[in-house]
C-alpha cells in the first residue's frame, strides 16, 4: 500500500511537471526529503491515534494541577531516579507518559529536524522534576495544545503531497522545533529551581532516601 501510495505521489508529480514550470534543483531536494519523512509517517500509521496520545498529556497535567500532589518540586528533584522508581512511582509513571508520548509525536510532526538529543531537550523543558507541579502542568498542557496544532499542520502538507506530488506552492505553514520552545516557554517562564531546602524538605527527602 505504501510503494503504492509512493507510485501514485510520483505519477503526480509527473504529470504537474508536464503542465507547469519545471521545478528547481532546489524544490526537487525538497520533495525527497520529504517524501522520506512521508513514507516514515505512513509506515508508522500517520496521525490515526495522536488524539488518544494527547489525551495522556492531559491526565498528566490534571494530575500536576492537584492541590498537595508530590509529582515534582525542589525536593523531589533532587530523589535519584532509581529512589524515585521505589519511593514515588506515580511521579515516574508520569514522566514515562510525557516522554513517550512526546517522542512519537514529535518525530512525525517535525521529520528531519527531530533528533534525540532535541527531543530529550525540549521534553526536560516541558517536565522538569525540579520544578513546581503547577509550572509543569501548564507546560505540559502547552506541549500537548503545540503537538495538535503541528499535527494539522504536518497533515495539510501530506494532503497537499499527495494531491500534487510536490510541495511545492504549498502555502502553509511547517511546523518546526522552535514552535514548540515558544509555546513552552510562553506558557510558563523558565525558572531556576531553589537550591535552598526548608526543614521539612529535608526530612521528605531524607525519608525518600531511607525507603531507597
Amino acid at each position: 500500500k505504501l510503494m503504492l501510495g509512493q507510485a501514485m505521489i510520483a505519477a503526480k508529480r509527473d504529470a504537474v511537471a508536464a503542465k507547469g514550470p519545471k521545478l528547481t534543483k532546489g524544490q526537487e531536494a525538497s520533495d525527497r526529503e520529504f517524501g522520506k519523512e512521508y513514507a516514515q509517517h505512513q509506515a508508522a500509521g500517520g496521525f490515526s491515534d495522536v488524539e488518544k496520545q494527547l489525551k495522556q498529556l492531559g491526565a498528566v497535567a490534571a494530575e500536576l494541577e492537584k492541590e498537595g500532589n508530590d509529582y515534582t518540586g525542589p525536593v523531589v528533584g533532587l530523589v535519584p531516579d532509581k529512589a524515585r522508581a521505589f519511593t514515588n512511582q506515580a511521579a515516574v509513571d508520569a514522566k514515562n507518559k510525557v516522554e513517550e508520548v512526546a517522542q512519537r509525536n514529535l518525530r512525525l510532526v517535525l521529520g528531519a529536524q527531530f533528533t534525540q538529543v532535541e527531543g530529550e531537550r525540549l521534553i526536560a523543558r516541558a517536565y522538569n522534576p525540579s520544578l513546581d507541579p503547577k509550572t509543569n502542568a501548564l507546560r505540559v498542557r502547552a506541549l500537548e495544545n503545540q503537538i495538535r496544532i503541528a499535527a494539522k499542520q504536518k497533515q495539510a502538507a501530506i494532503d497537499y503531497f499527495e494531491e500534487n506530488g510536490t510541495l511545492s506552492g504549498f502555502k502553509g505553514a511547517m511546523p518546526t522545533l522552535s514552535d514548540f520552545e515558544e509555546a513552552i516557554d510562553k506558557a510558563a517562564p523558565k525558572q531556576s529551581a531553589s537550591g535552598k531546602i526548608s526543614p521539612k524538605g529535608k526530612s521528605a527527602l531524607d525519608a525518600a532516601l531511607e525507603k531507597y
